[in-house]
C-alpha cells in the first residue's frame, strides 16, 4: 500500500506551544485539543468540548512513573470539571510545578511568581 503524506494544522489558542492548542489532521473529521490542567477552567467555553468524544489525562504516579488513563465521554468538558474538582494532596512545591507546568521543575523557583489564572 503506498503511504500518503499528510497534513497537521496546530492552531495556539493562547500563542504558546506550552498553553492550549487545537490539531487537525487533513481529511480527517474530528479534531484534538490539548489542554494543561491549570488552563481547563479557560476552556469552559469551547464549542469543540460541548460535545462527545475521547479524552486522555496525562499525570504520574506516586512512584513518579508517566500514568495515562483513556475514555469517552457525552460532553467532554462536563468530564474536564469533575477532573478539576478533585482535592489533591501535593508532597512539596516541586510536585506542584510538575503538575501545573507539566513537566519537571524545581517548585521553590518556579512557582514563586507564578500567578493561577
Amino acid at each position: 500500500m503506498k503511504k500518503f503524506g499528510k497534513t497537521i494544522k496546530l492552531f495556539l489558542i493562547d500563542g504558546g506551544p506550552e498553553d492550549r492548542t487545537t490539531y487537525e489532521l487533513s481529511n480527517w473529521t474530528a479534531k484534538t485539543s490539548k489542554i494543561p490542567s491549570i488552563q481547563i477552567k479557560n476552556s469552559y467555553n469551547r464549542y469543540d468540548l460541548q460535545k462527545a468524544g475521547v479524552y486522555l489525562l496525562f499525570g504520574k504516579k506516586d512512584e513518579g512513573a508517566p500514568l495515562m488513563y483513556i475514555d469517552e465521554e457525552k460532553i467532554i468538558i462536563d468530564r474536564l470539571k469533575q477532573q478539576i474538582a478533585q482535592d489533591y494532596e501535593l508532597s512539596s512545591p516541586s510536585t506542584a510545578a510538575s503538575i501545573i507546568l507539566e513537566r519537571t521543575a524545581n517548585g521553590e523557583n518556579r512557582m514563586k511568581n507564578y500567578k493561577v489564572a
